[in-house]
């Protein structure tokens, strides 16, 4: 191409001499081609196209003509002309850089035209376009090498099919993954390779024209047929193309064999994990049962054995042999509950529980280890925690028992703290919620938790693992069931820790539900619509809570309530307050409840105080001696409201609450003119009667909301006083969310209803 560009110029009769070189990889101008009377030897070239001044020239990177006079002699010298007439530079630009230039030398006898050097440009600029060209082709050349190289040896095997369903494109894996030749593959149906059924998938598609934009892809799990006939399992994936302007759908299958293989094993194996986890469950539960039996003997006979034996050597074995199988019976409790967990076999009954209640119940179960430590409980309720919620009361209490009971064995000094808090999950103006998250946290001053051990607590016999923990008993199992009961309650357990400061164990329950339902026996019943005179009653506790609690109880049934937390305060206030009763608890700090009931007796103006004991401490042997201490009353921890109840009625008036039955209307229209009775019948039969009996038959919370909306339009349009009772109802009964109460009023409207 050089070559013939030289002597295309050559021929040129302004043109004595053309030289066209290029920079070589070193950067260093080299000959591609001359003619004329430049310099034949090679020495004189390079000398030329290494000379500073034509090296500037070349860097203007423009076309350059210069005269003799403004040449560089050494230049002229090196050339051997006398007279060059004009020098031409003209550089040849590739990738926007210097590539080369033609170097064109004239004699002077003839000029050189404009159109001469646009000539001399435009085939530098060729040059340079035939360049990129080049590049391009070289590019592209390597890219489809690439690319065929890839698409030969990917393992996939890759498919392109045509609206005829015809295979057009594959590559060597139909060889090497279904045993085809790729000549026998092309051209063919591509029922060759897919199964019947994916087969007429892909006719469907192309018979009407369903075929998907550019950007959908399809996933299937489908069967290749490879040559022997036999079916390939494969995850295949097609989306749509275009090959030499025709519509095609390109496919790549991936052999998914050892992935299924693979599966179906990791599903036997868990079949039989399962299993064996099974049997294990079901064993150990047997087992415990078995076991139990005997043990429930050997402790019964035990305890008869102490009742009849004198020996001290003889009684220390024996309370050795009770010891030991209370340790063992509490083991197998411990077992049979976890087998029982991972067993499936757990079963939950949910019922009405007052929390408050609940709570100071099972908390009340520690007070006199509590106190034997001298340590100090704190029990709090969130003031806004609903009266009752749905629980299992059984396993809740369980739950409770292993965790404050833990709190207790590793605390010996400090605090064991019981907090009691909920959120609700929908909070609407003037409407209840009816689930709630249930929050419970335990918190004490113990020993601590090592941080490298708090991941471990919740797992078996952890406990017997800790070195640290030997002396302090225990069968290891007790978190781990109590985390496993939380979860199969739908809660959360963690735990927080500093070891020698204490820890925090946080329980969160999801999806409490509140009950509604008023849970009185019915002597409870008669306790519960009590209520009496506003007198002054003084509840003395040194524990606040325990103090709340019954104050917000008396409260409720009517009485003003004060408080003090010890006996010494409670003798301060007295002469304030004027109580007609006084509630008090046996030990406190300053002055306990027996120095405040002898206080209160020996002074004229406040023994005839009525002074009830109200104690945790206090057993059923000790009633008899606390009564001769002059207690008028002693109630033990956890206080039983009825009992309470019934010693207040004594001595402070009362009342009970009226519960009628409810109201009824009957539905008249004798008011109505004519044809606004006719337009009430008609509205009558035609609107409300499909209403109620779709009612009468399934009562729902949007079918009650559609009929008070009814009634309370007729109740305005026609001036029917038992339509707006009716609303009143309805609207009370849905705010409470309370179905009895909705189905209730919907049979006494029925009845009205048939009366008209």
């Amino acid at each position: 191409m050089f070559k013939a560009l030289t002597r295309n110029f050559y021929r040129l009769e302004e043109i004595d001499a053309v030289l066209v070189f290029y920079i070589n990889q070193n950067n260093v101008l080299e000959l591609m081609a001359h003619e004329g009377t430049a310099p034949q030897n090679s020495s004189d070239l390079n000398q030329l196209i290494t000379n500073p001044y034509i090296l500037n020239l070349l860097s203007k990177n423009k076309a350059v003509f210069r005269q003799q006079e403004d040449v560089d002699p050494e230049v002229i010298k090196t050339l051997g002309l006398n007279n060059i007439g004009l020098l031409g530079l003209t550089p040849i630009l590739h990738k926007n850089k210097l590539f080369g230039a033609i170097f064109t030398i004239s004699n002077g006898k003839s000029e050189i035209t404009k159109d001469i050097t646009r000539l001399i440009d435009i085939s530098a600029s060729q040059i340079s376009g035939i360049l990129d060209r080049i590049d391009a082709e070289r590019s592209g050349m390597i890219a489809r090498i690439n690319l065929q190289n890839l698409f030969d040896a990917i393992d996939d095997l890759i498919v392109i099919i045509n609206k005829k369903s015809k295979i057009i494109v594959t590559n060597p894996a139909v060889e090497r993954k279904l045993g085809y030749k790729i000549k026998d593959i092309l051209d063919q149906h591509s029922s060759i390779l897919f199964s019947k059924e994916f087969n007429e998938v892909l006719m469907t598609l192309f018979d009407h024209n369903k075929l998907p934009v550019a950007s959908d892809l399809f996933d299937f799990d489908i069967d290749l047929i490879s040559k022997d006939k036999l079916r390939v399992p494969t995850n295949t994936k097609f989306t749509v193309g275009n090959w030499n302007n025709e519509a095609v759908l390109i496919g790549i299958s991936r052999d998914i064999t050892e992935r299924q293989n693979y599966e179906n094993e990791l599903a036997e194996a868990k079949e039989q994990a399962e299993a064996a986890n099974q049997a294990k469950s079901e064993f150990l539960a047997n087992m415990s049962h078995e076991i139990r039996t005997p043990m429930n003997s050997i402790v019964g006979f035990s305890e008869l054995l102490e009742l009849n034996t004198k020996n001290p050597k003889l009684l220390s074995y024996i309370n050795s042999l009770k010891s030991s199988s209370r340790s063992l019976l509490t083991i197998i409790n411990d077992i049979l509950d976890l087998s029982k967990i991972e067993a499936n076999k757990l079963q939950l009954t949910y019922e009405p529980i007052n929390m408050r209640d609940f709570l100071r119940d099972t908390v009340s179960i520690f007070v006199p280890l509590i106190e034997d430590k001298d340590l100090t409980l704190v029990n709090t309720v969130h003031p806004e925690f609903p009266a009752f919620i749905l629980s299992d009361e059984v396993r809740l209490r369980q739950i409770l028992v292993n965790i404050v009971g833990n709190a207790v064995k590793f605390t010996h000094s400090g605090y064991i703290k019981v907090d009691l808090g909920f959120k609700p999950y929908r909070i609407e103006k003037n409407k209840r919620y009816d689930k709630i998250k249930m929050m419970i946290a335990i918190e004490d001053t113990g020993i601590g938790i090592p941080k490298e051990d708090l991941r471990k607590v919740f797992e078996s016999f952890y406990q017997q693992e800790a070195t640290n923990n030997k002396n302090y008993g225990g069968t290891g199992l007790g978190l781990t069931i109590t985390k496993k009961l939380i979860e199969a309650m739908n809660g959360t357990i963690n735990v927080t820790s500093v070891p020698n400061k204490g820890s925090v164990f946080n329980m969160v329950f999801d999806n409490v539900e509140i009950s509604f339902e008023e849970l009185f026996s019915k002597g409870e019943l008669e306790t519960a619509n009590i209520r009496f005179e506003k007198q002054n009653i003084l509840v003395v506790d040194d524990i606040e809570n325990n103090r709340s609690f019954l104050c917000d109880t008396l409260k409720y049934f009517g009485l003003n309530t004060f408080q003090a937390s010890n006996g010494q305060e409670a003798l301060s206030k007295i002469s304030s307050i004027n109580p007609v009763l006084i509630v008090t608890d046996l030990k406190m700090p300053v002055m306990d409840g027996i120095e405040l009931v002898n206080a209160l007796k020996a002074n004229n103006v406040t023994k005839n105080i009525p002074v009830i004991c109200n104690s945790a401490s206090a057993m059923r042997k000790d009633i008899g001696t606390l009564l001769e201490h002059k207690f008028d009353f002693v109630l033990l921890k956890p206080i039983n409201l009825e009992e309470l109840i019934n010693i207040l009625k004594n001595y402070i008036p009362h009342h009970y609450l009226d519960h009628q039955k409810p109201k009824t209307f009957s539905i008249s229209t004798d008011h109505l003119p004519k044809t606004k009775k006719e337009a009430f019948d008609n509205w009558l039969l035609t609107e409300l009667s499909p209403v109620l009996n779709s009612q009468l038959q399934q009562t729902s919370i949007n079918g009650v909301t559609t009929l008070t909306a009814l009634l309370a339009q007729a109740a305005a349009k026609f001036k029917i006083q038992a339509f707006a009772a009716a609303c009143t109802d309805f609207n009370e009964a849905l705010d409470a969310f309370d179905i009895n109460k909705m189905q209730k009023t919907i049979k006494e409207l029925a009845q009205l209803i048939d009366k008209v």
